[in-house]
């Protein structure tokens, strides 16, 4: 038993003194006068406080506060009376004081302290002036005994109609929980009803990454920018951290004394609540209330709080579970569809548009882009383009976009050669990207993935998200496996195309021999050349020029895809053909409209962009070429097309040779003259 210390007992002589000379003061036969009045009251609220702090001492908080609501009511009784024989209209006014101090206190000591306080003014009343207890004044004083008896009681009614409500708000709200899809669908749920019951004007839910080291906010309600991103950017100092690592909840009255606090919560907020989601004995996010108002926390609500928090964890994480499950499920559908894609792929160009919409689809993006290396891998060229929303200037300016050197800088070349993708959330300052790739189609945020088949490096593909938010390590992860199964798909689809485009050439070059065994007319021949070889080429046009009379330049003796009326006009001199290149050497014009070798006005009137020209050599002098024409975009022709259109230009060269015709008339190009 605690043994008083000699401060302990003076402060108990000095109560009972005061508490005597209070009674001497309500018994006396005289009125006290004012002086006396106070004085006691002085002597009472003095005696009172510490003997509080004397039971606090000896018992602890939890009994004085049962013996404080005890007390108060009869310290304002005994107040009351002291005053009353001064005043004394001035107990009139007790009935109201009583009925309020009530409930002030918490409810579960309501009654308690509304009957003390009624049965304490009776039987001061009885013993102090039992001549006078019956009368009208004191007989309504007395009545206050019922009266508040009945106050406290419907208070006690209140509060279990409370305390209902907030069981069926919890009930509702673990139905929800066991019914939401997706965790930021149940967090804005389980948000926006605990702000309704606390009465709270903003809060925020925080789910920890997989990594345990970052809060990724799913949900918030009346929270600046500014500080959910105090919130995803807390250090291990914070409060944040402080209430995850011990896994208790915090609550402050008063965030203006918090040290810990951040400046924007003291900026904005009075009052503040931090509660953990836990699940499995871990700490897996948290829970944030706040209100610009000053706010008690009384015990039943710091459980009520407490207890849907401790009740949404397991539905949280339960929740996050299914719908990693479900991304998982997705992606497997997904990586699935790439690789029926690639054993079922016919033809290069509706293989990539299927490659490309799966990809769009999968990652939910505005735009994809693929784009493939060079034969030399020196550059990247502008393959593929698709957009959620077409737009037909950006397809177009995708389409002539000049190709991205690569092996002229190191990091570019160093990042294709990897495997993992990267996310550059400001494109125009990224080395990767060039600046007129990012003015011409508007980029500001991309995923880049590297395309690596099993036999090296094959381009890359561009992913402009819907949204410019940072993509999480799974985002991240999907996109690689996304970049992954379709460089299997491309690859494949490369060498099925390779095999059909060396089939076809084949096919070709029969044709066109067969043509030249058939034919006695090189006009027929020279035709059926430039028929096989836009077929093969998939060319929109195609031409065949000989050297004029003359032999001062070239003219078109057979072509298709030209306009019959612009392209027997027009002539080549030959000077400007040689310009750049030896007469053995193919040309080949990027775009023809900045190029003053070829005629303007046929590239007008045709909307012509790239030219491949391969020589036709009889013998040892060029008397002609072989023209492949692109329209509207550049196309680049690689190594084995070159050879292929050279091929045909064989076929022509040996018609010219063997035509049953006038020599001198295949040597100047008189065909078909």
């Amino acid at each position: 038993m605690h043994k008083l210390n000699p401060l302990e007992r003076l402060t108990l002589l000095l109560g009972g003194i005061g508490l005597l000379f209070v009674l001497a003061v309500i018994w006396a036969p005289v009125e006290p006068t004012l002086r006396q009045g106070l004085i006691a009251l002085a002597v009472l609220m003095v005696t009172y406080q510490a003997a509080l702090h004397l039971l606090r001492s000896l018992y602890g908080a939890r009994l004085q506060r049962y013996l404080q609501a005890v007390g108060d009511p009869l310290l304002v009784t005994m107040a009351f009376l002291v005053l009353g024989k001064i005043f004394p209209v001035l107990p009139l006014l007790y009935l109201f004081v009583i009925s309020n101090h009530s409930v002030l206190w918490e409810r579960r000591i309501a009654l308690l302290s509304a009957t003390t306080s009624s049965l304490g003014y009776a039987l001061a009343v009885i013993l102090t002036e039992p001549w006078t207890a019956m009368t009208a004044a004191n007989a309504v004083l007395v009545s206050g005994l019922f009266f508040t008896s009945a106050w406290a009681a419907q208070s006690l009614l209140r509060e279990l109609k409370r305390r209902d409500h907030e069981l069926s708000v919890v009930n509702e709200l673990m139905a929800r929980a066991s019914t939401s899809p997706e965790p930021a669908e149940l967090l804005q749920t389980v948000l926006k009803e605990m702000m309704s019951l606390s009465g709270f004007e903003a809060g925020y839910a925080a789910l920890l990454d997989e990594r345990g080291e970052r809060l990724v906010v799913y949900a918030q309600r009346g929270l600046s920018r500014e500080f959910v991103d105090s919130v995803t950017g807390s250090g291990a100092d914070t409060w944040y951290r402080k209430t995850i690592e011990s896994g208790q909840p915090w609550f402050s009255e008063d965030l203006s004394q918090e040290a810990s606090q951040s400046r924007e919560a003291k900026e904005v907020f009075r009052a503040a609540a931090l509660l953990p989601l836990r699940a499995q004995e871990k700490v897996i996010g948290l829970l944030g209330l706040a209100t610009h108002n000053p706010h008690h926390f009384s015990s039943q609500e710091k459980q009520l709080l407490s207890t849907i928090a401790d009740q949404l964890g397991p539905a949280v994480e339960k929740a996050r579970l299914l719908a990693a499950e479900r991304v998982r499920s997705r992606e497997s559908q997904v990586f699935l569809e790439l690789v029926q894609a690639a054993h079922q792929i016919s033809e290069l160009t509706w293989g990539l548009q299927r490659l490309a919409h799966t990809i769009l689809e999968a990652s939910r993006a505005r735009q994809v882009m693929l784009l493939f290396l060079d034969e030399e891998q020196s550059a990247l060229l502008p393959t593929f383009y698709l957009m959620r929303h077409p737009d037909p200037e950006l397809e177009r300016a995708f389409k002539s976009m000049r190709p991205i050197k690569v092996r002229e800088f190191p990091a570019r070349w160093q990042f294709v050669q990897k495997t993992a993708p990267l996310f550059v959330s400001a494109a125009a300052l990224s080395e990767l990207i060039p600046p007129e790739w990012v003015r011409a189609l508007q980029l500001e945020f991309v995923v880049l993935a590297p395309l690596r088949a099993s036999t090296g490096p094959l381009g890359l593909l561009v992913i402009q998200p819907e949204e410019g938010g940072s993509p999480s390590e799974e985002g991240l992860s999907f996109v690689q496996g996304l970049a992954q199964h379709a460089a299997l798909a491309i690859e494949m689809a490369l060498l099925s195309d390779q095999a059909k485009r060396q089939q076809e050439r084949w096919s070709a070059l029969k044709r066109a021999s067969a043509a030249i065994n058939a034919q006695l007319d090189l006009a027929a021949v020279l035709e059926t050349i430039v028929q096989e070889t836009a077929q093969v080429f998939a060319a929109p046009a195609t031409s065949l020029v000989l050297l004029n009379e003359e032999r001062t330049g070239f003219v078109i003796k057979a072509s298709t895809g030209l306009s019959s009326q612009s392209a027997p006009s027009q002539f080549i001199p030959l000077d400007r053909a040689r310009e750049k290149a030896g007469p053995e050497e193919p040309i080949y014009i990027a775009d023809l409209r900045q190029d003053s070798r070829f005629p303007q006005n046929l590239v007008e009137q045709e909307k012509l962009h790239s030219l491949l020209s391969v020589p036709l050599m009889p013998s040892t002098e060029k008397v002609g070429e072989l023209h492949i024409y692109s329209r509207g975009q550049q196309r680049i022709f690689d190594k084995q097309e070159v050879e292929l259109a050279s091929a045909l230009a064989g076929q022509a060269s040996i018609a010219l040779q063997n035509a049953p015709s006038d020599r001198r008339r295949c040597r100047l190009g008189g065909v078909g003259g």
